[in-house]
């Protein structure tokens, strides 16, 4: 396959059987996300720059200023730099080591706040996140938590597996920011309104009820913040990590 651009290569990634319920005649796919150059993000990346640009919300000359401890960083670096636009990312301490070489490597301001605030690391990377939009004019902020060109994004993926499967009965997914599994099953619904959604989350996340526990580990899914983005009508049933 021929791309004339890197952004061009996202999506279309691979579909593949695991073997899981083999014995009950159960087909479980993994969508490998992981073969866009960084992961799924790039998907959300792509389409919140470009539309961006397209509503002249994001000036060519401008930058692009963005909260995340991984795959959304890498997205909008990989999107953003390669358009042309300066990226800022604003992390914390628990951010993958490899993560931030690369964000360096393709020429990113990593910004790495110091300490917990009210609602732990999420409130502290978005207070230092509005320090910079005041000091950069002009900067875009592609806010994964509220855009609706976040689960928009999810759109095409929901496609593809439209085509690759036909037919779905359960989709599983974890849950950060809402995006990536809102905006899969909003979609797939279209097509097949009986479809199960199961989501994912970690023990200390806010998202589904529990209490918030800032010092939690893991990073990549949880929330201690409730995002605009998940909409929690769509999931029928939640396990926690």
């Amino acid at each position: 396959m021929l791309f004339d651009t890197l952004t061009d290569a996202i999506g279309g990634t691979p579909l593949v059987r695991l073997r899981l319920g083999e014995a009950r005649g159960v087909e479980v796919y993994a969508k490998l996300e992981l073969q866009n150059l960084f992961a799924m993000k790039d998907r959300v990346a792509r389409n919140i720059i470009r539309e961006a640009r397209r509503l002249g919300t994001l000036r060519p000359d401008a930058p692009v200023v963005e909260s995340s401890s991984g795959t959304m960083a890498l997205g909008v670096a990989l999107v953003g730099r390669s358009l042309g636009h300066e990226v800022h990312i604003v992390t914390d301490p628990r951010i993958d080591p490899v993560t931030l070489a690369k964000l360096r490597a393709l020429g990113c301001r990593v910004h790495i706040v110091e300490a917990m605030t009210s609602h732990g690391w999420q409130s502290a990377r978005l207070e230092r996140l509005a320090e910079l939009m005041a000091e950069l004019p002009g900067a875009f902020w592609p806010q994964q938590y509220t855009n609706p060109d976040n689960p928009g994004a999810y759109r095409e993926l929901a496609g593809e597996l439209l085509t690759d499967l036909g037919h779905i009965d359960t989709v599983v997914g974890a849950v950060g920011s809402g995006g990536s599994l809102c905006g899969t099953s909003r979609a797939l619904r279209e097509s097949l309104p009986g479809v199960k959604v199961v989501g994912v989350d970690c023990v200390g996340s806010a998202l589904f009820g529990q209490p918030d526990v800032p010092q939690r580990l893991q990073s990549g899914l949880g929330n201690s913040l409730l995002p605009k983005n998940l909409d929690r009508s769509l999931i029928d049933e939640v396990h926690w990590l």
